[in-house]
């Protein structure tokens, strides 16, 4: 995302930004930040608060309160209650990942016709979902392997998306180890134009 970002970044301004967990420190202040991770919320707590002083809106779950103090994100601007199963028209998806959200976040809410993917490549070995690499906690441990995580749960977060809304199309920037299925989908290099409406 690092090296992909600067290239993509004048094509695509004036549009919306959506971004979450560490993706604030790329984009300071986005229009709109989701964080729902407890360890995320509490390490970009301060930057969040001040891209929401600047007019940054704030995304999270909804959780009972006391949660939501512990995760230090309880003064956010919205909390998602969340379906259950694959994103269909009528319903929001379960939580999986970060980025199926915020593509759903902009199909539901922000009225999106293009959804520019950056820094959706896939997990690999060394990485997790919301760390860059200095900030990477030593000790934490993950159940699955780094391609079972891209196969089995974030690529199926992001087709359940495109799949309920056809008419938002989906350009995933970048070098990338998935893709989907699907005709809205599109794996682009960094050449690409955006139609204004786009997140």
């Amino acid at each position: 995302m690092v090296n992909t970002l600067p290239a993509v970044w004048p094509q695509c301004r004036p549009c919306g930004v959506i971004t979450g967990n560490a993706g604030i420190k790329l984009v300071p202040l986005p229009d709109v930040y989701v964080c729902c991770d407890m360890v995320a919320t509490r390490r970009y707590a301060d930057a969040a608060r001040v891209a929401q002083h600047n007019g940054a809106h704030l995304v999270t779950l909804k959780r009972k309160q006391v949660a939501l103090i512990e995760r230090d994100c309880e003064w956010y601007d919205e909390f998602l209650e969340l379906g259950r199963g694959p994103a269909t028209r009528e319903t929001w998806g379960e939580f999986r990942y970060t980025g199926p959200l915020m593509a759903e976040y902009c199909c539901r809410r922000l009225g999106a016709r293009d959804i520019v993917l950056v820094g959706c490549d896939g997990y690999q070995d060394g990485q997790d979902e919301y760390f860059d690499q200095p900030d990477r906690p030593a000790h934490k441990v993950l159940s699955s392997t780094p391609e079972q995580r891209t196969r089995e749960t974030l690529k199926p977060g992001f087709e359940s998306v495109a799949r309920a809304f056809p008419e938002v199309a989906f350009h995933h920037v970048g070098p990338a180890s998935w893709t989907v299925d699907a005709p809205n989908w599109h794996a682009v290099s960094e050449e690409m134009s955006c139609s204004g409406q786009c997140a």
